[in-house]
């Protein structure tokens, strides 16, 4: 067995936690059983002890890892599917009474600045920002420009195909219904 001395530390912000096996490193230590850690290389690694780590940096800097192993389950809730075909809800001032609520945008990712999420309008050919959306992660661009093709001839009308029972058609039976024409007067 090897032992490997260094006082190297990479601090990767994206990790989910920092492992090391050097315990001079903590400036504060708790041991316990913690269960167990996936390595990078596939192997399972006991996890013995959680504390604080304090690292200096080559400019002097002093940087704090706290809790370096919290046991706390990561939420992925918030993330989206790219690409995905959304709804984005259309603010009251911005629209008229009869125009449309939401429009049909394609999600891009999420905005550096704040809570929102990108989205790309097709109708404007624009990249618009927006907290207030319905994703349909199971529908694509594709989905979208299928939709749009539908609404070529009529922008109200969606042509939907439906399939008919070729085998038994329904026969329509004299008598059943009655027609009516209305006209000025409604029939008492």
């Amino acid at each position: 067995m090897a032992t490997v001395r260094d006082s190297t530390w990479v601090a990767d912000t994206g990790a989910s936690f920092h492992v090391t096996p050097q315990r001079d490193f903590f400036s504060s230590y708790t041991t316990g059983d913690y269960g167990y850690v996936r390595m990078g290389n596939g192997q399972s690694c006991k996890i013995v002890g959680i504390g604080d780590v304090c690292l200096e940096t080559e400019l002097g800097c002093k940087l704090f890892l706290k809790k370096v192993w919290t046991g706390k389950k990561v939420s992925y809730k918030h993330l989206r599917v790219f690409g995905c075909r959304v709804s984005v809800h259309i603010p009251r001032d911005e629209r008229s009474k009869l125009d449309a609520e939401a429009k049909q945008c394609i999600f891009l990712g999420y905005a550096h600045e704040e809570f929102e999420y990108r989205f790309w309008d097709p109708d404007s050919k624009k990249i618009i920002r927006s907290r207030d959306v319905v994703f349909f992660e199971d529908q694509t661009i594709d989905d979208l420009q299928k939709l749009e093709k539908a609404r070529v001839g009529n922008p109200h009308e969606i042509s939907i195909p439906v399939p008919v029972d070729v085998e038994h058609p329904v026969e329509e039976v004299p008598g059943e219904y009655e027609e009516t024409t209305t006209g000025g007067e409604i029939p008492q």
